[in-house]
């Protein structure tokens, strides 16, 4: 036996960590692999073997001295309770369920180990070994390939330590087959604490050990997915992650061959997209044929996972030589999905038979379907991020800043380009509806807010609104603002998303647009479009409230065309600004002393102005700023280095105007903006009338006025329509050129129902040879035949007719039809063939170009000698434009025609010009023959202008000669001629006719 190293009455005990302690009682081991009732059962045991082995000793002495005793008796007595107590002890182990093997303590360190010495009946049944068969020989003989080294170490470290051990390792049965079992160890000592056996107790565990395998196995499979799954959901590129699949799938299932063929295009070949186990080269580039005779085409011909345990064996389809080229026997293969299509095959391989289970082939599927969902994944992320891709393309393109609102969480996502548009960075905007509202400009926000609840509410169609928000730089854009709201079943909106466009700069151009609209672009006052406007407001408000009354000022710059034709249209744009400021100022300092309400300064076009007061008192405020405005336009304006003094006219008009009507009875009215403004306006015309650089108040009688003078206007156009000449043919302009007569006389007959009586005639007044006595010739005076007033005097409707151009087909009517009767009455008489026709020349007739030719053209057309033709022009006329007079006048007499100043001495003349034009007559005005008396006083201009007329060459004829001592007188001054009432009034042409033939002389 093997003595312990241990003090004397001393043994060794194990402790639940195998740490040993020394304690004086009786040997237990008790390993904490063991349970309680295990551990107490094998302390009995030992207890009785040691108990036994000494019993049987004590036997063996009494055998060889066989003598009676006493104490022999209560020895035997002793001897067969212990027997029966060890059989017993024997039955229990015997028929225990666990293998009890006990060997000899020793020889630990011979090659063979201690010999067996007992077995039970449960290691006979678990090993298939009898105990004859093992008792005497060592445990060695259950041990195989599969025993694992490192336990048997274990074993054999133990118990040179003489401790307990438990191991778990591979046994082999007597038929060579192999099982796991539970082995527990227990060295035995004796009573007096020498190690005299070994006990092992050994469970099969077989069962336990492959319930555990196929944990395990389940544990690793399910990891294995959840981590590809998770690399999956991270992103991974899917080549690397069928790589990674793969090498999992193997691995965990420890197959030596994983792949995933990728079926190509047309189906009809599979692509090695991945692969481990298989030979360098072929994964990337291996193409298999997908045909239903393979494996792989099987498996997507039946579309169920395929398990082949024996490829060698197999009838329903043949291995391809990419399998047989690797010796691959057992397999299995299941469908990679791809959005209702097969992608692929995943499939595993070995070169030895193998059953692979259910559930490694759910293993390999769950595989699959993780590599299935990361494909989709990865085309839905190519077809999103083409989508993005075109998205941001089309959101870059339109320039447009988007958000998206999430209306339960209460959070917005904002674009980087909707930041931008305000100046801001990417993380200086949060995702609170608060960073867009708050921004809102105070006057936009409640409608916003409002549009944007009404479509919330689903009380709009979509939400679109134009409004203001804060830039970075505290400015404030304009932005145009669209939205649709996202709905659930029940209606309820839950999301909101849309854009923002910046409209700044085409608010700004509509801003400007409607500026350039209603105000002037040269001095930026209102234009007439906006001061009728308020102009109609103010009118609205003094029909409602009576005592409101408002005034409006219409201004008109006297003498604007000098300034423009003189110093050029820039000059006189800048005396424009330079007065609707003046005119601005003049009005405001006005006001500030008075009561009365506001006021707008505008810009009608040329150099008309309005100014409209509102909330006036009385007709005192809009005087005082005219008389004001007087004062101020006194001052010069300087104007790229001139100083220019300009004058205005003014026309005051009220709301409220007092009327009479025949009853004297006086009412109020406050007529239409185009009534105010026209009043306005005739009272300038009445300022400029009565001298200019004044201002006038309108009343009715002006209105009166100037709708009898419009009157008179249209009966001088009806009247030039239907004068006809008086031998019969209708009369018309011969290449008179004067085309812009309205109505044209060819159209005479349409207003023959509107105005039947309206037409011009001639009167002549005869002009008397002072020398003879006798008629020397006639002049030629227009009248007007009105309906209700008879034969209207020139001096009412020539300046009209001057003003509106109708003197140009006036003077041309008139011309023709004297050079008519001329001929007539020559023709009647012809011992008076040296009579002439005078007739007067207007300006606008002198200046026209081609007069020459178109007077020649008459007296061809009239046959009249041109000598027979006299031209009476008036001072003023020919001095507007003396360079381009003397031109005219030198064609005309070159022509015959006798040329004649009409009222000399009553205009301007420069005696410089006088004596170059080629004259033949000086006309002396009537206001000079006039203030002649019969004593001959003031007769001294009269003489004087008779001497410069025969000074120049020229004959004289006075006008106006009424009495017999003024012609004696005029006759004394030897002035040629004279014509006046004293000799006879302008007759019409049958009293001239009758007159011609009395041959009167004086």
């Amino acid at each position: 036996m093997i003595e312990p190293k241990l003090p004397a009455n001393q043994a060794v005990k194990l402790d639940t960590n195998y740490y040993p302690r020394i304690f004086n009682k009786s040997i237990s081991f008790v390993p904490r692999q063991i349970s309680p009732k295990q551990a107490e059962a094998l302390r009995i045991i030992a207890r009785q073997v040691a108990t036994q082995q000494k019993l049987r000793r004590g036997l063996n002495r009494l055998t060889r001295v066989p003598q009676p005793h006493p104490r022999e008796e209560k020895r035997e007595r002793f001897f067969t309770i212990s027997e029966e107590r060890l059989r017993l002890l024997e039955s229990v182990v015997v028929n225990a369920n666990d293998a009890i093997v006990i060997t000899e303590a020793e020889p630990l360190e011979e090659p063979l180990g201690p010999r067996i010495v007992y077995v039970n009946n449960a290691f006979t049944q678990m090993t298939g070994y009898q105990p004859e068969e093992v008792i005497g020989k060592t445990p060695r003989l259950l041990q195989g390939p599969k025993t694992e080294r490192s336990q048997l170490d274990k074993i054999r470290q133990a118990l040179s330590r003489w401790e307990p051990v438990r191991v778990e390792l591979i046994n082999y049965r007597k038929d060579g087959s192999d099982f796991w079992v539970e082995l527990n160890i227990l060295p035995l000592a004796d009573s007096t604490g020498w190690f005299t056996h070994l006990l092992a107790v050994q469970r099969d565990i077989t069962e336990r050990k492959a319930a555990e395998y196929e944990l395990k196995s389940y544990a690793r499979a399910s990891a294995a997915v959840a981590q590809l799954g998770q690399r999956a959901l991270s992103g991974t590129n899917l080549d690397a992650l069928m790589q990674e699949a793969v090498t999992l799938v193997a691995q965990t299932l420890e197959v030596p061959y994983c792949q995933v063929l990728e079926l190509m295009p047309g189906g009809n070949a599979f692509f090695l997209r991945a692969g481990i186990g298989w030979q360098e080269g072929l994964v990337g580039s291996a193409i298999i044929g997908a045909h239903d005779r393979s494996q792989a085409g099987y498996t997507l011909l039946t579309g169920q996972p395929v398990i082949v345990e024996d490829l060698r064996i197999e009838t329903r389809f043949s291995g391809t030589p990419l399998l047989h080229n690797h010796r691959a026997i057992a397999g299995m293969s299941v469908i990679i999905h791809s959005q209702g299509n097969p992608f692929g095959v995943l499939s595993v391989h070995t070169p030895t038979q193998r059953r692979f289970t259910e559930d490694e082939v759910h293993f390999l599927q769950a595989v699959a379907n993780v590599l299935a969902t990361a494909n989709e994944r990865q085309l839905a992320e190519e077809a999103l991020r083409e989508s993005e891709e075109r998205y941001a393309l089309a959101v870059r393109g339109s320039n447009e800043g988007l958000w998206d609102w999430n209306l339960k969480a209460e959070t917005v996502y904002f674009s980087p380009r909707w930041k931008s548009m305000l100046g801001c960075q990417e993380d200086e905007i949060g995702d609170s509806p608060d960073e867009w509202l708050s921004r809102v400009h105070p006057e936009d926000l409640e409608r916003v807010k409002s549009a944007i609840a009404a479509h919330v509410e689903g009380l709009t169609h979509h939400f679109e609104k134009e409004y203001r928000m804060l830039h970075k730089d505290k400015t404030y854009r304009w932005m145009l603002c669209r939205g649709l709201a996202i709905r659930d079943a029940n209606g309820k909106a839950y999301r909101m998303a849309g854009s923002q466009t910046d409209i700044t700069d085409r608010k700004v151009a509509e801003e400007h647009l409607i500026y350039d609209a209603f105000h002037d672009p040269l001095t930026g006052l209102p234009n007439r479009a906006l001061f009728m406007e308020r102009l109609s407001q103010a009118i609205a408000r003094a029909r409602r409230q009576s005592q409101y009354q408002f005034a409006v000022l219409f201004l008109d710059l006297d003498r604007f065309k000098v300034v423009n034709d003189s110093l050029g249209h820039v000059v006189g744009d800048q005396l424009l600004i330079a007065l609707a400021d003046r005119l601005q100022s003049s009005v405001a300092s006005c006001l500030q002393a008075s009561v009365c309400g506001s006021h707008t300064v505008a810009r009608l076009g040329g150099d008309e102005f309005v100014i409209l007061l509102e909330e006036i008192p009385d007709i005192g405020v809009p005087t005082a700023i005219a008389e004001r405005i007087q004062k101020d336009l006194q001052q010069p304006f300087n104007l790229s280095r001139h100083e220019v003094v300009v004058t205005a006219s003014i026309g005051i008009t009220l709301s409220a105007i007092e009327q009479r009507d025949g009853s004297s009875a006086t009412y109020k009215t406050c007529p239409y903006p185009g009534d105010i403004l026209r009043d306005a306006d005739i009272a300038l015309y009445r300022a400029k009338a009565l001298g200019k650089a004044r201002y006038e108040v309108f009343t009715t009688a002006m209105h009166t006025h100037a709708v009898a003078r419009l009157q008179l206007e249209n009966n001088l156009r009806h009247a030039l329509a239907r004068t006809e000449v008086k031998d019969g043919h209708q009369t018309k302009m011969v290449n008179s050129g004067y085309s812009s007569l309205s109505p044209p006389f060819g159209k005479a007959k349409r207003l023959e129902s509107a105005s039947l009586s309206h037409s011009f005639i001639l009167h002549y007044q005869p002009i008397v040879c002072f020398s003879t006595g006798r008629i020397t010739g006639f002049e030629a005076l227009v009248r007007l035949s009105h309906p209700v007033r008879g034969l209207v005097s020139p001096v009412d409707f020539i300046p009209i007719a001057e003003e509106t151009g109708l003197i140009i087909p006036l003077g041309a009517w008139v011309l023709r039809e004297a050079c008519c009767q001329m001929r007539l009455w020559q023709q009647e008489f012809p011992d008076l063939a040296s009579l002439t026709m005078s007739v007067n020349l207007s300006s606008r007739q002198f200046s026209k170009p081609n007069l020459a030719e178109q007077i020649k053209q008459i007296l061809q057309e009239t046959e009249l000698a041109a000598p027979s033709l006299k031209l009476e022009i008036t001072e003023s006329v020919v001095m507007e434009n003396a360079a381009a007079a003397t031109a005219t006048l030198e064609q005309l007499s070159n022509s015959g025609i006798q040329l004649s100043i009409d009222d000399f001495g009553t205009g301007y003349s420069s005696l410089s010009y006088l004596h170059r034009f080629p004259l033949n007559t000086l006309k002396i005005d009537r206001s000079f023959v006039s203030r002649m008396d019969a004593e001959g006083e003031n007769s001294e201009i009269v003489q004087t202008i008779i001497t410069l007329a025969h000074n120049l060459g020229l004959d004289v004829i006075a006008e106006g000669v009424e009495t017999a001592t003024q012609m004696e007188q005029l006759r004394s001054l030897r002035c040629e001629a004279g014509q006046g009432f004293f000799f006879s009034k302008p007759l019409d042409s049958e009293s001239a006719r009758a007159f011609i033939a009395s041959t009167p002389q004086w």
